[in-house]
């Protein structure tokens, strides 16, 4: 229930991509005519993580983990969107072990891979809705981009990285 109930980041995250996933929006609305309150300056919309911006209730973090798991409530629902942290862990876990191959040779990648996936810390992280499995992605890909463009000639992979960066 902590991945779903507005409790801890995480929930945040999921309940901010099934948000997306049904209205197609970020702004939530606040709807306080529901309560009589719309015209009233003392009732307003508050909860843990969201901040009220007018009529309406805007999330505390960055939308790119909820746009990461929104198209996958489309297709599968809250299963769906779950799941979708261990496959990003998954791929984060690949491109650790494609970074290790070339920091420090291919015959270590996968021991690599594998010290990085049974410390802790990524083991609770990967199996909850955290941004930091799809950063920890993005930066992983960005470092394999950068350095297969040092060492060939290919200017664009330096730019694909800076893209993912800033991603």
């Amino acid at each position: 229930s902590g991945h779903v109930v507005l409790r801890r980041d995480s929930a945040v995250y999921a309940l901010f991509g099934r948000w997306i996933a049904d209205s197609g929006g970020l702004a939530i609305p606040a709807q306080l005519h529901w309560i009589g309150g719309s015209g009233d300056k003392l009732v307003t919309a508050t909860a843990q993580a969201l901040y009220p911006t007018g009529d309406r209730l805007a999330a505390q973090f960055m939308s790119g983990t909820g746009l990461t798991l929104a198209p996958f409530g489309w297709v599968g629902g809250w299963t769906a969107m779950l799941l979708v942290p261990a496959l990003v862990g998954g791929c984060a876990l690949l491109a650790f072990g494609g970074l290790a191959a070339r920091l420090v040779g291919p015959r270590w990648a996968p021991v690599a891979a594998l010290a990085l996936a049974l410390t802790l810390p990524m083991m609770l992280t990967f199996r909850s809705t955290y941004s930091e499995p799809l950063a920890q992605l993005l930066m992983l890909a960005a470092l394999c981009l950068l350095l297969d463009a040092v060492a060939g000639t290919h200017r664009w992979l330096a730019g694909l990285a800076g893209l993912l960066v800033g991603l």
